[in-house]
Protein backbone atom coordinates (compact mmCIF):
# COMPACT_ATOMS: atom_id res chain seq x y z
CA UNK A 1 0.00 0.00 0.00
CA UNK A 2 2.89 2.53 1.04
CA UNK A 3 4.34 1.66 -2.11
CA UNK A 4 0.88 2.50 -4.17
CA UNK A 5 0.78 5.99 -2.46
CA UNK A 6 4.38 6.31 -2.90
CA UNK A 7 4.15 5.99 -6.69
CA UNK A 8 0.81 8.32 -6.71
CA UNK A 9 2.64 10.75 -5.25
CA UNK A 10 5.66 10.09 -7.54
CA UNK A 11 3.46 10.55 -10.35
CA UNK A 12 1.50 13.76 -9.23
CA UNK A 13 4.82 15.21 -8.68
CA UNK A 14 6.24 14.79 -12.15
CA UNK A 15 3.04 15.80 -13.46
CA UNK A 16 3.17 18.79 -11.12
CA UNK A 17 6.58 19.82 -12.68
CA UNK A 18 6.12 18.76 -16.14
CA UNK A 19 2.94 21.35 -16.41
CA UNK A 20 5.35 24.27 -14.61
CA UNK A 21 7.88 23.23 -17.30
CA UNK A 22 5.54 23.88 -20.21
CA UNK A 23 4.09 26.86 -18.64
CA UNK A 24 7.57 28.30 -18.40
CA UNK A 25 8.26 27.09 -22.31
CA UNK A 26 4.95 28.46 -23.13
CA UNK A 27 5.76 31.99 -21.37
CA UNK A 28 9.00 32.75 -22.54
CA UNK A 29 8.36 31.38 -26.33
CA UNK A 30 6.00 34.51 -26.21
CA UNK A 31 8.34 36.60 -24.77
CA UNK A 32 11.21 35.52 -27.51
CA UNK A 33 8.53 36.05 -29.89
CA UNK A 34 7.51 39.37 -28.63
CA UNK A 35 10.89 40.41 -28.50
CA UNK A 36 11.83 39.17 -31.71
CA UNK A 37 8.65 41.14 -33.57
CA UNK A 38 10.36 44.31 -32.02
CA UNK A 39 13.78 43.70 -32.89
CA UNK A 40 12.35 43.23 -36.63
CA UNK A 41 10.24 46.59 -36.34
CA UNK A 42 12.93 48.39 -35.25
CA UNK A 43 15.59 47.24 -37.76
CA UNK A 44 12.60 48.14 -40.75
CA UNK A 45 12.73 51.52 -38.83
CA UNK A 46 16.17 51.99 -39.01
CA UNK A 47 16.24 51.15 -43.06
CA UNK A 48 13.46 53.39 -43.58
CA UNK A 49 15.12 56.52 -41.89
CA UNK A 50 18.51 55.42 -43.82
CA UNK A 51 16.65 55.46 -47.08
CA UNK A 52 15.03 58.83 -45.93
CA UNK A 53 18.53 60.24 -45.69
CA UNK A 54 19.53 62.18 -48.50
CA UNK A 55 23.23 61.68 -48.25
CA UNK A 56 22.43 57.86 -47.61
CA UNK A 57 20.07 57.27 -50.74
CA UNK A 58 22.83 58.96 -52.78
CA UNK A 59 25.90 56.96 -51.93
CA UNK A 60 24.08 53.50 -51.91
CA UNK A 61 20.70 53.26 -53.99
CA UNK A 62 19.20 50.13 -54.41
CA UNK A 63 22.61 48.46 -53.23
CA UNK A 64 21.58 49.50 -49.62
CA UNK A 65 20.09 46.39 -48.97
CA UNK A 66 22.44 44.05 -50.33
CA UNK A 67 25.48 45.87 -48.80
CA UNK A 68 23.58 45.25 -45.67
CA UNK A 69 23.11 42.08 -46.06
CA UNK A 70 26.35 41.18 -46.67
CA UNK A 71 27.92 43.10 -43.43
CA UNK A 72 24.89 41.92 -41.08
CA UNK A 73 25.85 38.36 -42.10
CA UNK A 74 28.98 38.87 -41.92
CA UNK A 75 29.00 40.33 -38.21
CA UNK A 76 26.02 38.97 -36.74
CA UNK A 77 25.33 35.15 -38.69
CA UNK A 78 22.30 33.66 -40.37
CA UNK A 79 18.93 35.69 -40.72
CA UNK A 80 19.85 38.41 -42.37
CA UNK A 81 19.49 37.83 -46.23
CA UNK A 82 18.33 40.82 -48.76
CA UNK A 83 14.52 38.93 -48.72
CA UNK A 84 14.34 38.72 -44.77
CA UNK A 85 15.29 42.71 -44.62
CA UNK A 86 13.55 43.66 -47.19
CA UNK A 87 10.28 41.98 -45.80
CA UNK A 88 11.65 43.79 -42.27
CA UNK A 89 11.63 47.23 -44.23
CA UNK A 90 7.65 46.41 -45.48
CA UNK A 91 7.06 45.33 -41.96
CA UNK A 92 8.04 48.56 -40.54
CA UNK A 93 6.05 50.49 -43.65
CA UNK A 94 3.01 48.65 -42.57
CA UNK A 95 3.18 49.07 -38.96
CA UNK A 96 5.01 52.70 -38.60
CA UNK A 97 3.26 53.01 -35.01
CA UNK A 98 4.21 49.64 -32.83
CA UNK A 99 1.27 50.02 -30.60
CA UNK A 100 -0.50 48.82 -33.51
CA UNK A 101 2.06 45.94 -33.78
CA UNK A 102 1.38 45.03 -30.22
CA UNK A 103 -2.51 44.91 -30.61
CA UNK A 104 -2.23 42.89 -33.47
CA UNK A 105 -0.32 40.47 -31.78
CA UNK A 106 -3.11 39.92 -28.88
CA UNK A 107 -5.39 39.83 -31.59
CA UNK A 108 -6.20 36.94 -34.38
CA UNK A 109 -3.89 35.62 -36.50
CA UNK A 110 -2.90 37.76 -40.05
CA UNK A 111 -1.87 36.17 -42.89
CA UNK A 112 1.91 36.72 -42.44
CA UNK A 113 0.71 33.12 -39.60
CA UNK A 114 -0.81 30.99 -42.27
CA UNK A 115 0.39 31.59 -45.47
CA UNK A 116 3.99 28.96 -45.82
CA UNK A 117 7.17 29.74 -47.65
CA UNK A 118 6.80 26.05 -49.26
CA UNK A 119 4.18 23.35 -49.06
CA UNK A 120 5.21 19.36 -49.82
CA UNK A 121 2.85 17.52 -52.15
CA UNK A 122 4.30 14.52 -51.61
CA UNK A 123 0.50 12.49 -51.47
CA UNK A 124 0.22 13.73 -55.03
CA UNK A 125 2.48 10.95 -56.07
CA UNK A 126 4.17 12.69 -59.15
CA UNK A 127 7.62 11.79 -59.54
CA UNK A 128 10.39 14.30 -59.39
CA UNK A 129 11.48 13.97 -63.18
CA UNK A 130 8.09 13.65 -64.22
CA UNK A 131 6.63 15.79 -66.98
CA UNK A 132 3.47 17.54 -65.87
CA UNK A 133 1.55 20.20 -66.48
CA UNK A 134 -0.25 22.95 -64.10
CA UNK A 135 -3.71 21.22 -65.10
CA UNK A 136 -2.49 18.04 -64.19
CA UNK A 137 -1.06 19.57 -60.88
CA UNK A 138 -4.36 20.97 -60.10
CA UNK A 139 -5.97 17.75 -61.24
CA UNK A 140 -4.21 16.06 -58.73
CA UNK A 141 -4.77 18.42 -55.87
CA UNK A 142 -8.46 18.25 -56.15
CA UNK A 143 -8.43 14.32 -56.67
CA UNK A 144 -6.26 14.76 -52.95
CA UNK A 145 -8.29 17.99 -51.86
CA UNK A 146 -9.05 16.41 -48.13
CA UNK A 147 -5.16 15.95 -47.75
CA UNK A 148 -4.22 19.27 -49.50
CA UNK A 149 -6.40 20.98 -46.87
CA UNK A 150 -4.74 20.09 -44.16
CA UNK A 151 -1.32 20.84 -45.86
CA UNK A 152 -2.87 24.24 -46.08
CA UNK A 153 -3.61 24.66 -42.06
CA UNK A 154 -6.54 25.09 -40.52
CA UNK A 155 -9.22 27.44 -41.48
CA UNK A 156 -9.19 27.00 -45.41
CA UNK A 157 -12.67 25.68 -46.71
CA UNK A 158 -12.94 24.57 -50.81
CA UNK A 159 -14.92 26.95 -52.94
CA UNK A 160 -14.14 25.99 -56.06
CA UNK A 161 -11.49 25.57 -59.24
CA UNK A 162 -11.03 27.23 -62.26
CA UNK A 163 -12.97 30.30 -60.57
CA UNK A 164 -13.89 32.28 -63.65
CA UNK A 165 -13.85 36.31 -63.44
CA UNK A 166 -14.65 38.56 -66.68
CA UNK A 167 -13.13 41.94 -66.49
CA UNK A 168 -14.00 44.20 -70.31
CA UNK A 169 -15.91 40.86 -71.33
CA UNK A 170 -12.13 38.80 -71.02
CA UNK A 171 -12.55 35.56 -68.74
CA UNK A 172 -9.54 34.77 -66.75
CA UNK A 173 -9.77 32.02 -64.75
CA UNK A 174 -8.45 31.38 -61.06
CA UNK A 175 -6.73 27.92 -60.34
CA UNK A 176 -8.40 27.31 -56.85
CA UNK A 177 -10.33 29.52 -54.71
CA UNK A 178 -10.81 28.84 -51.10
CA UNK A 179 -11.85 30.30 -47.45
CA UNK A 180 -10.28 31.29 -44.86
CA UNK A 181 -12.65 30.96 -41.56
CA UNK A 182 -10.25 32.59 -38.98
CA UNK A 183 -8.84 35.31 -41.08
CA UNK A 184 -12.29 35.88 -42.53
CA UNK A 185 -11.05 36.68 -46.33
CA UNK A 186 -11.11 34.72 -49.76
CA UNK A 187 -7.58 32.70 -50.73
CA UNK A 188 -6.60 32.45 -54.30
CA UNK A 189 -3.90 30.19 -55.59
CA UNK A 190 -2.48 30.27 -58.73
CA UNK A 191 -0.21 26.82 -60.13
CA UNK A 192 3.04 27.64 -61.56
CA UNK A 193 4.74 24.46 -62.93
CA UNK A 194 8.16 25.75 -63.02
CA UNK A 195 9.47 29.22 -61.58
CA UNK A 196 6.83 32.41 -61.31
CA UNK A 197 7.29 35.28 -63.39
CA UNK A 198 6.80 39.32 -63.04
CA UNK A 199 3.54 38.60 -65.40
CA UNK A 200 2.29 36.11 -62.59
CA UNK A 201 2.46 38.35 -60.36
CA UNK A 202 0.42 40.99 -62.15
CA UNK A 203 -2.11 38.71 -62.80
CA UNK A 204 -2.25 37.54 -59.33
CA UNK A 205 -2.84 40.89 -57.97
CA UNK A 206 -5.61 41.76 -60.69
CA UNK A 207 -7.44 38.73 -59.08
CA UNK A 208 -7.13 40.22 -56.13
CA UNK A 209 -8.59 44.05 -56.57
CA UNK A 210 -11.41 41.56 -58.88
CA UNK A 211 -12.15 39.86 -55.45
CA UNK A 212 -12.06 42.58 -52.68
CA UNK A 213 -14.36 44.94 -55.36
CA UNK A 214 -16.89 41.97 -56.74
CA UNK A 215 -16.93 39.24 -54.46
CA UNK A 216 -15.99 40.45 -50.91
CA UNK A 217 -19.06 40.65 -48.45
CA UNK A 218 -19.01 43.44 -46.25
CA UNK A 219 -17.67 41.91 -43.43
CA UNK A 220 -14.81 39.98 -45.54
CA UNK A 221 -11.47 41.04 -44.95
CA UNK A 222 -8.98 41.43 -47.55
CA UNK A 223 -8.53 38.28 -49.72
CA UNK A 224 -5.06 36.69 -50.18
CA UNK A 225 -3.38 35.40 -52.75
CA UNK A 226 -1.04 32.67 -53.55
CA UNK A 227 0.89 32.11 -56.14
CA UNK A 228 2.72 28.44 -55.45
CA UNK A 229 5.70 27.75 -57.82
CA UNK A 230 8.08 24.94 -58.53
CA UNK A 231 10.97 27.35 -58.13
CA UNK A 232 11.31 30.87 -56.61
CA UNK A 233 13.13 33.58 -57.50
CA UNK A 234 13.64 35.62 -54.37
CA UNK A 235 14.86 39.23 -56.02
CA UNK A 236 12.48 38.88 -59.08
CA UNK A 237 9.05 38.52 -56.38
CA UNK A 238 10.68 41.59 -54.33
CA UNK A 239 11.42 43.86 -57.25
CA UNK A 240 7.73 42.36 -59.23
CA UNK A 241 5.66 43.03 -55.70
CA UNK A 242 7.32 46.32 -54.71
CA UNK A 243 4.83 48.83 -53.50
CA UNK A 244 1.78 46.08 -54.22
CA UNK A 245 -0.56 44.78 -51.24
CA UNK A 246 1.02 42.49 -49.13
CA UNK A 247 -1.24 40.23 -49.33
CA UNK A 248 0.11 38.80 -52.11
CA UNK A 249 2.58 35.79 -51.49
CA UNK A 250 5.02 33.51 -53.52
CA UNK A 251 5.61 30.51 -51.73
CA UNK A 252 7.35 27.12 -53.67
CA UNK A 253 5.93 23.60 -53.81
CA UNK A 254 7.80 20.51 -53.53
CA UNK A 255 7.07 17.08 -55.12
CA UNK A 256 9.03 15.07 -51.99
CA UNK A 257 10.16 14.69 -48.50
CA UNK A 258 14.36 14.66 -48.29
CA UNK A 259 15.33 10.93 -47.77
CA UNK A 260 17.20 9.86 -44.71
CA UNK A 261 20.35 10.55 -46.48
CA UNK A 262 19.19 13.93 -47.40
CA UNK A 263 18.30 15.07 -44.40
CA UNK A 264 21.33 14.02 -42.47
CA UNK A 265 23.29 16.25 -45.18
CA UNK A 266 21.27 19.03 -44.33
CA UNK A 267 21.46 19.07 -40.68
CA UNK A 268 25.24 18.45 -41.07
CA UNK A 269 25.22 21.31 -43.20
CA UNK A 270 23.25 23.38 -40.96
CA UNK A 271 25.13 22.55 -38.01
CA UNK A 272 28.86 22.98 -39.75
CA UNK A 273 27.75 26.75 -40.53
CA UNK A 274 26.60 27.22 -36.73
CA UNK A 275 29.80 26.41 -35.82
CA UNK A 276 31.82 28.35 -38.17
CA UNK A 277 29.23 31.77 -37.31
CA UNK A 278 29.62 30.87 -33.62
Amino acid sequence: MDEIRLNVMLEDLILNIEETVKRAKENLAGAVNSTMTETYWLIGKYIVESEQNGNMKAAYGSKLLTTLSKELTLRLGKGYSRPNLNNMRKFYLRYPNYHAVSNKLSSIQTPEDVIKNTYTLEFLNIPELKQYSEGDLEQRIIDNLQIFLLELGKGFTFVGRQYKITVNNIHYHVDLVFYHRILKCFVLIDLKRNSVKHEDIGQMNMYLGYFAMEENMPDDNAPIGIILSKNKDELLVEYATYGMDSNLFVSKYELYLPNRYELEKLVYNILHEDIQNG
